[in-house]
């Protein structure tokens, strides 16, 4: 049977609009930090919502393509290591709400706690319109990407003042078929961040497309530390304040797509944009070097003519 755009169950009575069927083949639960209770009986509408995502990721099915929604307003606090590890396959996180409402996670632990992450260990999870901000001071590697077909479309990922986070996400060997797209990335100015994304492993077929990433950090926007094959880098909007002079540092042995991106590092110097991209195909990104100015088409060695 087609889903429906739109699907209805009796709540209490009468009958509720709830969501897009089409969102989902499994089963749908709500987790609200406003309205919720982690408590049997919970979850099944938004009425009578979960309190936490960590309640609901374990209520979930794995494999079934479950969805969780994250209702207006939703926060929480990621205050440990390994505070939330993701094994639940096929799973659909999507907040709702915009603003000030977007479903929020806040990373915040005291400066003697850095590791406060969330591990994604399971296959083809999405994670839509969810917000990331970190005021731990610093955070190193909030967002472990561990397993294959791992997304993130339309996320805000926000450094709190100059609230440092070494690499936003580090993506290991398992993290074939990787997604990054339509996020934004807003970093601190403060001098200490390492880069947004981090290949710390040789994983395939990454995409990172859409997106706009701001800070200043001393490896990259961008970053490959290992051997990644078939990536696609394209249609980005990418600021570097650090003198690293670097919006992509690429690996000798990578192999993919470097294409139509527009790379600024505002140092007022000569700029190498791509830095180490021998076996990448490299096509109209432009740099720049001073706000204010137009960006010029990035030549051989990734320099702005």
């Amino acid at each position: 049977m087609a889903k429906t755009e739109l699907f209805a169950r009796n709540y209490n009575g009468r009958i509720s609009p709830v969501y897009s069927e089409k969102q989902s083949a499994g089963a749908i639960l709500f987790v609200s930090s406003v309205l919720g209770t982690d408590a049997a009986g919970y979850g099944g509408s938004p009425e009578s919502p979960y309190a936490t995502l960590g309640y609901a990721h374990t209520e979930a099915v794995t494999g079934t393509g479950g969805l969780i929604i994250l209702m207006p307003g939703h926060a929480e606090t990621v205050d440990t290591a390994a505070w939330l590890t993701i094994t639940k396959a096929n799973l659909t996180i999507l907040g709702i709400g915009n603003g000030a409402l977007i479903p929020t996670f806040t990373f915040e632990a005291g400066d003697a706690v850095p590791l406060t992450d969330i591990n994604f260990d399971a296959a083809n999870v999405t994670v839509k319109h969810v917000k990331f901000f970190n005021s731990e001071d610093p955070c190193t590697a909030p967002m472990d990407i561990n397993a294959a077909h791992v997304s993130f479309i339309d996320c805000i990922f926000e450094d709190d003042g100059a609230a440092v986070t070494t690499d936003w996400f580090t993506l290991d060997a398992n993290a074939d078929h990787f997604l990054m797209q339509d996020c934004k990335h807003w970093g601190t100015d403060t001098d200490g961040p390492d880069s947004f994304i981090s290949f710390t492993g040789a994983c395939d077929h990454v995409s990172i497309t859409g997106c706009h990433s701001h800070g200043e950090m001393d490896a990259a926007n961008i970053e490959l530390l290992a051997a990644a094959t078939d990536i696609l880098i394209d249609h980005n909007w990418l600021e570097n304040e650090d003198a690293v002079d670097v919006n992509v540092e690429g690996f000798a042995a990578c192999s993919g797509w470097v294409s139509n991106n527009m790379l600024l590092i505002p140092t007022d110097t000569v700029l190498t944009h791509l830095n180490t991209t021998p076996n990448l195909a490299v096509f109209e990104n432009y740099g720049a070097n001073v706000v204010g100015e137009t960006g010029l088409l990035i030549i051989a060695a990734g320099v702005s003519v």
